[in-house]
């Protein structure tokens, strides 16, 4: 089994963890959000490169979208991060793309603020063109962290600050390394 196989059945495992966890489908809270970034990308080669995105996008390793649901006890959140950049120039075109499937467990999801730990995993597209040469791959990202949520207007918001740190596995195309592994 290999490294994509693996990343697909944690990340579709933590989403079913969510599912079971909610005994009454009607007492799941749904959410929808953007996400705003800042992110460090540290390739294993290379020199650094720092994104702030607001909202995020995938050129920064930052998906912009948040979709969750919560269980009835609200211990639990499972929620998908979809992100996609894409650019169009006279001598080529470039595409990002980054869907993962996160869990979260809040410690105290009674409070109106509360710290939480989260994990999961999906995968990373990029492709470029230019002219004649035309490269993409596909790549698994995994990783997690830890924050605080805080709610706002009586429960039907709230606002995330996270610390979290994402391990990007190598793709390549014809020899050619297009998602260059990388810490972010």
């Amino acid at each position: 089994m290999n490294s994509r196989s693996i990343l697909l059945a944690a990340a579709i495992a933590s989403g079913l963890a969510v599912a079971m966890t909610a005994a009454d489908a009607r007492a799941a809270r749904w959410s929808l959000g953007a996400n705003y970034g800042f992110a460090v990308h540290n390739p294993d080669e290379g020199r650094n490169s720092t994104a702030f995105d607001w909202p995020g996008s995938a050129f920064g390793f930052q998906p912009g979208m948040r979709l969750g649901v919560t269980g009835g006890g609200r211990f639990s959140e499972g929620y998908l991060d979809l992100g996609m950049f894409f650019l169009d120039e006279a001598d080529g075109s470039r595409r990002d793309l980054q869907a993962s499937l996160n869990y979260q467990r809040n410690l105290s999801p009674q409070s109106t603020t509360s710290l939480y730990f989260t994990a999961g995993g999906g995968i990373v597209h990029r492709g470029d063109d230019s002219g004649a040469a035309s490269v993409s791959a596909t790549s698994g990202i995994f990783g997690g962290g830890i924050g605080v949520r805080n709610e706002i207007s009586n429960g039907f918001g709230s606002l995330r600050v996270e610390a979290r740190v994402d391990r990007v596995l190598e793709g390549s195309d014809r020899d050619a390394v297009v998602i260059e592994p990388a810490v972010v």
